[in-house]
């Protein structure tokens, strides 16, 4: 069993009986997309809201592909360059060793807390939301359905994915553990 330890912006796909962890999920969303059947998959730890995009323009980056490239560092800060990374890369470990033949993609979702409630009377929708949201609206675009989740409250996680089984373990501060 391969273990992947997912760090904050990362992610990691791998195939078989790999196993990924992301400790301290706070408003963080923890993403798994992976093929039930190929057992092909990956986890990525979503740092914030919105797209590639948009970062690139606050922040004066000059190419998307920095941020896609070979899921080092950052490949994951937001949600629609982490759908877009595991998907392409799952395809591109499918079809090495698939070839054509079609398949599916699933997802599992964990976190995107609000560990900080709002001011009264604001309007203004915390991270953890926002970055549900923005992680839902990417893996609508890509088609994929989204089997379980465990999102929202205002606790912090911990989130281990199973590929072989598809089985997310949360495990809440709370001392609450679900299979999802």
């Amino acid at each position: 069993m391969i273990k992947h330890f997912v760090g904050i912006a990362q992610a990691y796909v791998d195939s078989g009986e790999a196993v990924f962890t992301a400790r301290a999920l706070g408003s963080c969303v923890a993403v798994a997309i992976y093929s039930p059947f190929t057992k092909i998959g990956g986890m990525a730890h979503v740092l914030l809201p919105g797209s590639t995009e948009e970062s690139e323009m606050d922040s004066g980056r000059t190419s998307s592909r920095e941020l896609l490239g070979t899921g080092g560092a950052q490949v994951a800060r937001r949600a629609d360059g982490a759908v877009s990374y595991l998907v392409q890369e799952i395809k591109r470990r499918n079809r090495m060793s698939y070839g054509a033949r079609p398949f599916v993609l699933r997802a599992k979702l964990a976190g995107g807390a609000e560990l900080f409630p709002r001011a009264r009377g604001s309007d203004h929708l915390p991270v953890g939301p926002k970055n549900v949201r923005s992680v839902r609206e990417a893996l609508k675009l890509q088609n994929i359905t989204v089997k379980g989740e465990d999102v929202g409250g205002n606790w912090g996680r911990n989130v281990f994915f199973y590929l072989d089984t598809g089985k997310m373990v949360v495990r809440k501060i709370n001392g609450e553990t679900l299979e999802i």
